[in-house]
């Protein structure tokens, strides 16, 4: 397993980006327990919704399994207050922030799961995504110069406990 999560970096000298309500709405539209079920079929559901791999294996965190209340209160699937955070931002249903998000990795989930999940469940926000060739996709993530969000890069396996923590 590589260091990684399977997240998106967002342009935070984009000024949209840089409000943390847009990015929390964001996250609590996205339905994780729909997604593991599709993705893992089910494997990792959980009431508390399912624990999102960090960049350190849970083994080397926890004493058991986690839920998803260990990735805290805006890992959680909560569409009104979404919906709540993106009206507090400025945007609507009839004036919804619309970006792209840019991806090489994950090409099936991100367009086919993620971003029709957290379309359906928040209409202040409007995903597109376009999918890149792997090697635009790392300049743009090297350079840093892209415009609203980009999906995160695979990580180099690690094979003990200090090529996991070390660059954290």
């Amino acid at each position: 397993r590589g260091a990684n999560v399977n997240g998106w970096h967002f342009q935070l000298t984009n000024p949209v980006f840089q409000d943390e309500w847009v990015r929390r709405a964001i996250s609590l539209a996205f339905d994780r327990n729909a997604y593991d079920r599709a993705r893992n079929a089910g494997d990792n559901e959980h009431a508390d919704g399912p624990f999102s791999n960090s960049p350190i294996p849970w083994p080397f965190l926890f004493d058991e399994y986690p839920t998803g209340a260990a990735n805290g209160q805006w890992y959680q699937h909560d569409p009104a207050r979404a919906s709540a955070l993106m009206q507090a931002a400025g945007y609507s249903t009839s004036s919804p922030l619309e970006f792209e998000l840019l991806s090489y990795y994950l090409t099936e989930s991100f367009p086919l799961q993620v971003i029709p999940s957290i379309n359906e469940h928040l209409s202040e926000v409007r995903i597109s995504y376009r999918e890149l060739e792997q090697q635009q996709y790392v300049d743009h993530l090297s350079n840093r110069d892209f415009p609203s969000a980009i999906g995160i890069v695979w990580g180099p396996p690690g094979y003990g406990i200090d090529q996991w923590i070390y660059p954290w």
